[in-house]
């Protein structure tokens, strides 16, 4: 019995080789990388702007001062700007009742 399917040539594909398919892979995830490291910064960057991201960071701060230092530590308000990193407004660090 022959068989009847027409003939084709084919021609086989070369993968390309180890080191370059390691090499595109590495750029993969680099790209990865750098665009999950740039998405999370602005992320963190505008949560910072917000009013409850400045009340949670006040609170957190005024309470770490004050469990490490034998004084007191107020403030009116804490914020972050891009430009000059954390800004604490009205500061007060009282020892033993005194400013």
């Amino acid at each position: 019995m022959t068989d009847s399917r027409p003939q084709t040539q084919q021609t086989p594909e070369l993968a390309p080789p180890r080191w370059k398919r390691l090499l595109l892979l590495l750029a993969r995830v680099g790209y990865g990388l750098v665009a999950t490291i740039v998405i999370t910064s602005a992320l963190v960057v505008a949560l910072a702007q917000t009013q409850m991201a400045r009340d949670f960071l006040t609170a957190r701060l005024v309470g770490l001062v004050n469990s490490n230092i034998a004084g007191s530590f107020q403030c009116g308000a804490i914020s972050i700007d891009v430009f000059h990193g954390v800004v604490i407004s009205r500061p007060l660090l009282s020892v033993r009742g005194r400013p």
